[in-house]
């Protein structure tokens, strides 16, 4: 009876510590796993981290490549704006202020916002002036006006849509070019595509130091007193009187 229970303690000592030792290496198990988990979420986390960081980086290189595209663009305007501003330097002709006798009655326009001022015949008048146009129209109409083709002067910021759709209103034009004051003024001249012969119209852009700053739409001033001793003022006259401000 004692031999039986000496085998029985046994086998419980031996089932205790084989529960125990299977225990500890189930614990020791589980936590590898744990550990194996763990790195495997850290390795996951770098490899987005350095997904990420790849991405930025192949930003930032893009971003560096498209600035300098940019300026290799910039600095191929620059070149042809001098090569143009050269060409047209060697054919502009030359305008001389005109004549006070001419320009005595003539009104005064001064725009802060378009950096110039002008003189322009009595019989208009200044109907918008702000950094998005600068308009003179004759006495009478507005800026909205049909009358007289509404204002027969418009200065803006130099615009290639806005040239071409002005272009457009010209029936036939001729290259044209003059220099005032070392400030260049190129573009069309030509009649306007209503028929009306006598009813001159430009587009000018302004050239200055290599930039291109002003759009020009003008017509021949309206309301002007014809006579054998008064001659026709003309495009030319107007433009003679502009006085742009000095660049820093």
């Amino acid at each position: 009876m004692r031999r039986a229970w000496s085998i029985l303690l046994a086998v419980l000592l031996g089932a205790a510590v084989v529960g125990v030792g299977t225990g500890y290496f189930l614990h020791l198990a589980n936590q590898d796993r744990q550990n194996l988990a763990k790195e495997a979420e850290r390795a996951k986390i770098d490899a987005l981290q350095a997904k990420q960081d790849q991405q930025a980086a192949v930003q930032e290189a893009n971003a560096k490549l498209e600035q300098a595209n940019q300026e290799v663009t910039k600095a191929q305007t620059a070149i042809k704006t001098l090569q143009l501003e050269r060409e047209l330097l060697a054919v502009a002709e030359t305008l001389s202020p005109a004549p006070a006798s001419l320009t005595s009655d003539w009104q005064m326009a001064v725009s802060t916002a378009q950096g110039l001022s002008l003189k322009y015949p009595s019989g208009s008048y200044v109907v918008q002036d702000g950094e998005d146009l600068l308009a003179v129209a004759a006495s009478g109409t507005s800026i909205t006006s049909q009358t007289n083709d509404g204002p027969w002067l418009m200065i803006s910021a130099d615009n290639q849509t806005a040239k071409e759709r002005l272009v457009a209103r010209l029936a036939t034009s001729t290259d044209a070019a003059y220099l005032v004051d070392g400030t260049l003024f190129y573009g069309k001249e030509g009649f306007l595509t209503d028929g009306r012969s006598q009813n001159k119209a430009a587009v000018f852009e302004v050239l200055r130091n290599g930039t291109t700053t002003h759009l020009i739409w003008m017509q021949t001033p309206p309301n002007q007193k014809i006579g054998r001793k008064v001659r026709v003022i003309s495009i030319r006259d107007v433009i003679s009187t502009f006085d742009f401000a000095k660049q820093p």
